[in-house]
């Protein structure tokens, strides 16, 4: 008892610990806190000391520029901890930004143009130092102004509550992401993700999914069809996306064979500083990688045009471990070309912190040692029966900073298929970044983990920092295949008719072999003042060649909740028809003490909670208890509204 008595922290030693920790996030804060008073009953007080001192340098050592840019919002971390919080703070945010507007328009005395432009440059540069995350609309700099239609509409979004809860959201997810991957919650245990983001994103799927399935579609012509149904025949639907990558890629594939190209798979990572598990991280963040590959990537290309070298092919974008993003490229060029265009590729994407890969490369003997021991390993997971990746060797001058393999043709059977070659060597990228078809059971080399159990962390990560996972270079526009093959009859335009076959072929070099010949664009319909904040809708109707134009969106469909049978449970009759009268609900909602407004909202399908349960309306008309949804409330994860909107 004297013991712990002496080791129990006073009022100094709390103080003492509050003074290490201040500065620090919320979160680290009071896990590195919680450490402190456990250990205070188990360790000595030098060594409890000694502990929290060196668990706070690391924290701050790591956290650097990240913890900066954190600080630079105007509101704490409770203020967007949660959906609700961010709802409470745009609102907030959205009043401040309109009684400023109002205070610097009263003081204006000049026409309505100079007025414009005062208020739209004044309220920009206060939402810039208000919340440096979100970009104002239409707002580049000082000198460049956009025309007054669009600082009207600019206006009107900064002033809206709704339009800044879309933008925190966002920025939410970065945020408390980037407090993950500082507080070592992305790794090992959850690759790509943490585990609170990809939960969040399980609910969100799950509300998704509720809500689809309670709305519906309807046309002019009455036509109704479920809105389950469409969302599954469109591109949001994993196997869909998949199925047509796979298909672009094969015919990109069979174009390249048919033109004598050569093909080259590169993989591209970014230096050690962008790791979060390097000691060398500088705290950029998976979003601000990814731009910094994209620019790279674009000096390479403007280097390639510059010497007039032709390429096409296909990028993918997937995460390390550590959620740092790298690409894989497959690219085919002309043979004579083939080693300039891999020269420039790997000048750029080397040329940054390039000691690393000279200070790399003096312990290629200890690197081969290891690639040869991770052979084995992949010996030995083979004759398992797994499905594992062989290891590459990551020994060679510019590895793992840039890595090519040049693809070889592979011969077609007596059938015609093609066993193997570039589109079946990228498919395990595609696949394992979109539903893991065909890969489920195999090994990720990285993670160690089944693909298809860390599916769901991939969708997180792209979800999470909004990173476009696959991008065709120097291809025809995917738009127009799918807008032919809405239409399931022949067109009398021969040349547009001539590109749909194309588009409905089996094979996909049959649509590329048309858009060679024929100039196939997008004929848009434009719809003004088609939202709250005055902007034009411009839609997609048709695609057209010169002055002919064949339209692929007739109908109009409308958005409706799904109607619900007024039919009781005690109604049901062994018949086809019944034509018995249903009860009285009037009685049993009097009962329970719902009134007018409460029965409205349960009437459009949501759950009115009355004392300590949630009722609703069932399929049959009759009131009853809710189910307990093992998740947050689909309802309020997406707030639908469904009034009459045209899609």
């Amino acid at each position: 008892m004297i013991t712990t008595e002496i080791q129990r922290p006073d009022a100094y030693d709390v103080k003492w610990m509050k003074a290490q920790i201040q500065g620090l996030p919320s979160r680290i804060r009071s896990k590195l806190s919680h450490n402190f008073y456990t250990d205070a009953a188990a360790l000595p007080v030098r060594q409890r000391n000694t502990n929290l001192r060196l668990a706070a340098k690391r924290v701050r050592d790591k956290i650097g520029p990240v913890y900066t840019a954190l600080k630079q919002f105007s509101f704490s971390y409770k203020a967007i901890a949660t959906k609700e919080a961010v709802r409470e703070t745009a609102g907030r945010i959205a009043a401040d930004m309109f009684s400023n507007l109002l205070g610097h328009a009263e003081s204006l005395d000049c026409d309505y143009n100079k007025s414009l432009e005062s208020c739209y440059l004044y309220l920009c540069q206060y939402a810039q130092r208000t919340v440096p995350e979100v970009q104002p609309p239409f707002f580049t700099n000082v000198d460049e102004l956009p025309e007054p239609e669009f600082m009207e509409i600019a206006l009107l979004k900064m002033k809206c509550d709704k339009w800044w809860c879309r933008k925190l959201q966002s920025v939410r997810k970065r945020y408390l992401e980037t407090l993950e991957i500082v507080a070592g919650n992305v790794g090992k245990k959850s690759p790509y993700a943490s585990k609170r983001a990809v939960s969040e994103w399980v609910r969100e799927q799950l509300a998704t999914k509720a809500w689809a399935e309670a709305g519906e579609l309807v046309n002019q012509s009455g036509q109704v069809i479920s809105l389950e149904q469409a969302l599954s025949a469109g591109m949001s639907d994993p196997e869909n996306m998949r199925c047509e990558l796979m298909k672009r890629i094969s015919g990109l594939e069979d174009y390249a064979e048919e033109m004598h190209m050569q093909g080259m798979f590169f993989t591209l990572t970014a230096p050690s500083k962008y790791h979060p598990n390097s000691k060398n991280w500088n705290g950029s963040t998976p979003k601000q990688t990814q731009a910094k590959l994209v620019k790279t990537w674009g000096r390479a290309r403007a280097a390639i045009k510059r010497l007039e070298i032709k390429y096409f092919g296909v990028r993918v974008a997937e995460p390390h471990e550590d959620c740092c993003p790298h690409w894989h490229m497959l690219i085919w060029c002309e043979p004579s070309q083939a080693k300039l265009l891999s020269r420039i590729i790997k000048k750029y994407f080397c040329e940054e912190d390039r000691y690393e890969l000279v200070n790399r490369f003096k312990h290629r003997a200890a690197l081969r040692k290891r690639y040869k021991k991770a052979r084995q390993m992949y010996g030995y997971f083979k004759k398992q029966g797994n499905k594992v990746k062989a290891p590459a060797k990551k020994y060679w001058p510019s590895a793992p900073r840039f890595t090519v393999e040049i693809l070889e043709t592979t011969p077609r059977d007596e059938k015609g298929h093609r066993k193997g070659g570039a589109a079946a060597y990228i498919a395990k990228y595609i696949a394992k970044n979109i539903n893991a078809k065909g890969v489920e059971n195999l090994i990720c080399e990285e993670t160690g983990k089944i693909v298809a159990d860390i599916i769901s962390h991939v969708q997180t990560w792209k979800n999470n920092w909004n990173i476009r996972q696959f991008q065709f270079q120097g291809c025809d526009p995917i738009t127009v295949y799918r807008e032919l093959r809405r239409v399931r009859q022949s067109i009398d335009a021969k040349q547009i008719e001539q590109v749909r076959q194309g588009a409905e072929s089996e094979r996909f070099i049959d649509f590329i072999r048309a858009m060679q010949n024929i100039d196939c664009g997008l004929a848009y319909e434009v719809e003004p003042m088609a939202n709250q904040y005055g902007e034009a809708a411009k839609r997609v109707k048709g695609v057209t060649v010169g002055n002919v134009t064949a339209w692929t969106r007739i109908e109009k469909w409308q958005l409706r909740r799904k109607a619900c049978s007024s039919v009781g449970t005690a109604d049901k009759s062994w018949t086809s028809g019944n034509n018995c009268t249903p009860p009285a609900l009037g009685a049993k909602f009097t009962a329970l003490g719902i009134d007018t407004e409460a029965l409205a909202q349960m009437e459009r399908g949501c759950t009115v909670r009355i004392g300590a349960e949630r009722w609703r309306i069932g399929k049959h008309g009759q009131i009853e208890p809710a189910p307990v949804v093992k998740y947050a409330n689909p309802w309020d994860a997406k707030c639908p509204d469904f009034s009459t909107v045209e899609h």
